[in-house]
């Protein structure tokens, strides 16, 4: 069973290395703080925190980006 850690926007360089260890599977990365769906992550923020997130595992980096009801899950 692989162990899924998370890394959130206010996950610093200092902590990244915590949630890193002992991860496998992927890295899950939540994109937006708060409630999901309520706000939507930039897409300009998104693409700088997946790069960071790459340079420091060969995890696949999966995220979450605030899918909040069945409308738009389907679009």
């Amino acid at each position: 069973i692989d162990q899924i850690r998370l890394a959130t926007p206010t996950t610093d360089s200092t902590r990244l290395p915590t949630v890193l260890e002992g991860a496998s599977g992927f890295l899950y990365y939540v994109s937006v703080a708060g409630i999901t769906g309520l706000q939507q992550a930039a897409q300009t923020s998104i693409d700088a925190a997946v790069t960071r997130l790459k340079a420091h595992t060969d995890l696949p980096v999966a995220v979450g980006f605030g899918v909040r009801t069945p409308e738009q899950a389907a679009a």
